[in-house]
């Protein structure tokens, strides 16, 4: 048998008898509940109590066989299992004894044994509950140093158990007639009671070590573990707040309900805890919890003030009315007041967060920051500078970031909002930071989706226009190779065949040499007029580089011109673009400027080409109803920028910025 193997049927094994144990109990408690509801004169443990005591039962046994499927070793999971089969064994015991001996008014042998067994359950439910303190939530104590303290729990419980069970002296009401058959006098002596006492102090002290390793467990905890314990200490502060609010009534028989009830809360705590499970709503629980708390004393308080300052500054039958108004008006501002207070000093990073968030909207608001740093202020948010924040799009139909740009695709992103979702590593699905960030950002999300969106549909029209340009460049170089090969190159064969005619000519035939000096004329205006009719096409220099072409066209100029140009090739569009502004910018200072000086300096920057062309002319040039807004609307085509600079007097400063990716 392979290793592999054995642990599967270590595995079927657990699993079997932990559902054997817990089905155990659940039936011991379903024959108390049949025992229960057959009885004419019911005991004190009414129906809804044996409803709860069910409940407290079947959550143990569910999540504790639960936890053994997923971890067959786990201490947490066997004790669930257990505690709910002795939960079940002692309640029947008692249902029975009662039923034995109250109803059918019989000291039978069996009555007497099940009243014995039931005797300390109390101590069996402490113990239990002091147990799953010190092995929460790994199932494991924690560490080598509480070794002492569990061996000292494993022989000081079961030793308390004994010394209640064979007490010699009467038992409790309605009991009391009823013999210990296993009681041993010598327990009821002086010595005896001495020993009982001081194994109950001693047991008393194992489970305040086990509830304080639960603590010093927190400390050193991560934040997973420690939003398990928050669990179990949430639930297990409900218990004694409902025996305070039982005794603060009165009523017994709420105390019979809600107690059990309680106490159901900490293995359902327990189980959802190690299963991590909505871990993190128990912030929002008890966030909850402590803003209603304080919520309700206060406003309590506040009704009984304005009641009696009423009755005794005018004494009338409306001072129940007015309170309560007056209650009413200042529930939502009081209620603002005390979760930012609660906040502040327990949930210490949802009060930053919403700080945070706050300030951002407002200044979103006046204008003093861009939407674009939303995912700055999130990531401040969270304490996560690597957060990533994404929009969803309906018109592209993808994701974009707050710049518009599509987002990277990949697993670990959490909604935030209707539209948005974020990757982090620090935020958490439901918890109360979550919760926090959601409703303070909800407007500022909207804003900057809205931005992100605007953002994509410019740079889906820029590509767009890039597109156009690129091809509008191809069309006007095949017109340009259509008319070189072949309008131009008949053109010229003309040409030359009327200067070889020309040149044939005899002596008595000169006469035709005007004429044929005319129709070669002619032939050369129409190729000029060909050439400008695909004006717009770069000129052959190109095909050497941009720096190449522009160094040929300040050569030819009437004033000097200093060149700064980049000798690395450029896509094709970016060099005709760049040569037109150029050419047009140069001309402008020659023809209108009047300048004496002209620069012409061109860098790559930022995968972007980086075009200047500065004169020392009389400046003063519009774009605007010039060649120089064909310009602006060519570089703009090509998704760039465009600056014009001229004041008057101090000459001209032109820049263009042209993107070199596709």
């Amino acid at each position: 048998m392979t290793a592999s193997t054995r642990r599967v049927q270590t595995a079927s094994v657990a699993r079997i008898l932990g559902w054997a144990l817990a089905l155990i109990g659940v039936i011991s408690m379903g024959l108390s509940a049949a025992l229960e509801l057959s009885h004419s004169t019911p005991r004190d443990m009414s129906v809804l109590e044996l409803i709860a005591s069910t409940a407290a039962v079947l959550i143990g046994a569910v999540l504790g066989v639960r936890i053994l499927q997923r971890y067959r070793r786990h201490g947490l999971g066997w004790l669930l299992v257990l505690m709910s089969l002795v939960g079940g064994l002692l309640t029947l015991a008692e249902v029975y004894a009662f039923d034995a001996f109250v109803i059918h008014r019989g000291p039978t042998w069996g009555a007497t044994a099940a009243d014995v067994f039931a005797q300390p359950s109390w101590v069996v439910a402490y113990a239990a509950l002091s147990l799953v303190a010190l092995l929460f939530p790994s199932g494991r104590i924690p560490g080598p140093g509480w070794r002492p303290l569990a061996w000292a729990c494993a022989l000081l419980f079961p030793a308390a158990i004994v010394l209640i069970t064979v007490q010699p002296g009467p038992q409790d009401e309605p009991f009391a007639a009823l013999p210990n058959p296993g009681g041993i006098a010598w327990v009821g002596t002086g010595a005896g009671q001495t020993l009982t006492g001081l194994t109950m102090v001693l047991s008393l002290a194992c489970m305040a070590g086990c509830v304080a390793s639960l603590f010093v467990r927190f400390v050193a905890a991560d934040t997973v573990e420690r939003q398990q314990i928050k669990a179990l200490l949430y639930s297990a502060a409900l218990t004694p707040v409902a025996f305070i609010a039982c005794l603060a009534t009165g009523s017994d028989g709420l105390a019979s309900i809600v107690l059990p009830l309680a106490l159901a809360l900490v293995p359902l705590a327990v189980g959802l805890a190690v299963l991590r499970y909505r871990l993190y709503d128990v912030d929002r629980l008890i966030n909850r919890t402590v803003l209603y708390v304080v919520l309700t004393a206060l406003l309590a308080l506040a009704y009984v003030g304005i009641s009696v300052a009423v009755q005794l500054v005018a004494p009338s039958p409306l001072a129940t009315a007015i309170a309560t108004a007056l209650v009413v008006l200042a529930f939502r501002p009081l209620r603002d007041v005390a979760q930012t207070q609660i906040d502040r000093r327990f949930a210490r990073s949802s009060a930053r967060a919403r700080v945070l968030l706050r300030a951002f909207t407002d200044d979103l608001r006046h204008g003093r920051r861009s939407p674009v740093e939303l995912e700055e202020v999130l990531g401040a948010a969270f304490d996560d500078p690597h957060l990533s924040l994404r929009f969803w799009l309906e018109s592209p139909g993808w994701y974009v970031d707050g710049n518009g740009v599509p987002a990277l695709e990949g697993d670990g992103w959490v909604p935030l909002g209707a539209a948005a979702q974020i990757r982090s590593t620090t935020a958490a699905g439901a918890g109360l930071l979550f919760d926090t960030v959601v409703r303070e950002s909800a407007l500022v999300l909207e804003v900057s989706r809205l931005n992100a969106e605007v953002r994509a549909q410019m740079a889906l029209v820029a590509d767009a226009q890039v597109r156009i340009a690129t091809a509008g460049f191809e069309e006007r170089r095949r017109v340009e190779r259509d008319l070189h090969d072949g309008a131009q190159q008949r053109l010229l064969s003309l040409g030359l065949q009327l200067r070889r005619l020309q040149r044939s000519l005899p002596a008595q035939a000169k006469v035709l040499e005007p004429a044929l000096d005319a129709a070669v004329e002619e032939i050369g205006r129409t190729i000029a007029d060909l050439r400008r009719l695909a004006g717009g096409v770069a000129p052959a220099s190109l095909a050497n580089g941009l720096g190449s072409a522009l160094a040929e066209l300040a050569a030819g100029l009437p004033v000097p011109c200093h060149v700064d140009l980049p000798s690395t090739r450029l896509p094709e569009r970016v060099e005709a673009a760049a040569y037109f502004v150029a050419c047009e910018a140069v001309a402008n200072a020659v023809k209108h400027a009047e300048a004496s000086r002209i620069e012409l300096r061109a860098v790559v920057v930022d995968d972007a080409l980086h075009l200047v062309v500065t004169d020392d002319g009389q400046g003063g040039a519009r774009a605007a109803g010039s060649g120089l807004s064909g310009l602006a609307d060519r570089v703009r085509a090509h998704g760039g920028t465009f600056a014009l600079d001229s004041p008057v007097g101090r000459g001209t400063t032109l820049e263009a910025v042209i993107p070199c990716g596709s």
